[in-house]
């Protein structure tokens, strides 16, 4: 009876301690992103405006350290200039929307900043495309990107009580490209190689925090 009672009391101080260390936070904000070509001199890569929204379960391991596994719905995308015709007649806006895995580690710097380090892991939802001011239409012929995304981010973060203020940039690692650029005897050229890039302006809310 006295040895059960123990490993209640022992169960009891894991849990606390462990409740007392973990977090929950949700945030959402504004993508800017781009996908561009490697030294491509048919086309111009234009940024295009899109959100996100996150949810962010967080482990305190260190009176300074803090790991995050989040999850992401984000919205990016590009418009597609030609160089060879006016702009205005040929311009492509394409808009993809992600599942994203954000394992992250975090490290105060000094109260209230902190600054973050993680890998991003993204799985296309849809595609949309639109020429000029024409109606989007959902791509389901011919995928321009690729299904997965991967790239490395980093974050400055600013807190206030339960609320906070972050900036976050993404740069992709892989070529996420499914177009093929050929030279003029029709092979295949490194110009077709294209990589994401995303800023992220952020709001966010703990919704329970360690009070350690």
């Amino acid at each position: 009876m006295k040895n059960l009672l123990s490993l209640l009391v022992f169960c009891f101080a894991i849990t606390a301690n462990i409740q007392a260390q973990v977090s929950l936070s949700l945030s959402g904000g504004a993508n800017y992103s781009n996908y561009k070509f490697s030294n491509s001199q048919e086309f111009d890569e234009n940024p295009l405006i899109g959100y996100f929204f996150n949810a962010n379960p967080g482990y305190q391991m260190s009176e300074k350290i803090k790991l995050y596994l989040g999850i992401q719905y984000s919205e990016r995308g590009y418009e597609l200039v030609s160089k060879l015709h006016p702009p205005s007649s040929n311009s492509t806006e394409n808009k993809f929307r992600y599942l994203e895995f954000l394992p992250e580690v975090e490290y105060t710097v000094s109260s209230p900043f902190s600054i973050g380090l993680g890998f991003n892991y993204a799985l296309k939802l849809s595609e949309q495309i639109r020429n000029g001011d024409g109606p989007w239409i959902t791509s389901g012929i011919y995928d321009i990107v690729k299904s997965k995304d991967i790239g490395l981010f980093a974050n400055v973060k600013f807190n206030y009580k339960s609320t906070f203020l972050f900036i976050r940039y993404t740069k992709g690692l892989v070529n996420v490209s499914n177009i093929i650029l050929t030279d003029e005897n029709g092979n295949p050229t490194e110009n077709g190689n294209q990589y994401s890039s995303c800023f992220q302006f952020g709001i966010g809310v703990n919704l329970y925090r360690n009070t350690n």
